[in-house]
């Protein structure tokens, strides 16, 4: 039975997720492998590690992530793809023409900005839908600009709120 205290790399059974992208430059794919949460043998406690893979960059990635369990884990490992992504700038997206959601957004782990990020996301939401006249049943209609600033005045307050609350705990942890 195979050392369940570390993350095997090479042992293609402990791979759990796979995703194939395109690279926007050369159209070549871009591959991403997640391996099954396991606990870290390097911390004593309950910290888990997840480890996951890149190929298809210019340089493959081979990293690893923690967290207090095996779900926060795998949802690090994640971001760790996305930090990846990020940091080597090559876009990547479904088509290679088409340059963009890759599936690994952020993740945020306080519970209060989850919050207003959700919702700030449903409020660009519904003002993208009410742009392209989905929301409303009559076709020749255009959306009036009341509702469209009402969507927009609505998103830069919660905007708002999420960037006093990032400020107030900045200030927390300093003083």
């Amino acid at each position: 039975m195979p050392d369940e205290k570390h993350v095997d790399m090479h042992d293609p059974d402990a791979v759990i997720a796979e995703r194939t992208l395109k690279r926007c430059d050369t159209g070549g794919p871009v591959v991403f492998r997640v391996f099954k949460p396991v606990p870290d043998a390097e911390q004593p406690d309950s910290t888990w590690a997840c480890g996951f893979e890149i190929h298809g960059l210019d340089e493959p990635v081979r990293d690893r992530v923690l967290g207090v369990d095996s779900m926060q884990a795998l949802k690090m490992s994640f971001q760790g793809i996305r930090y990846h992504l990020q940091r080597c700038g090559v876009a990547v997206g479904w088509e290679a023409d088409t340059p963009g959601s890759t599936g690994f957004e952020r993740y945020h782990s306080d519970p209060d900005t989850n919050a207003l990020m959700e919702q700030l996301i449903e409020i660009e939401m519904i003002r993208q839908l009410t742009l392209y006249e989905q929301l409303d049943p009559t076709p020749d209609r255009k959306p009036g600009t009341d509702e469209l600033l009402e969507h927009t005045k609505e998103a830069e307050a919660i905007r708002q709120r999420i960037l006093r609350r990032i400020l107030e705990r900045g200030t927390k942890q300093r003083g």
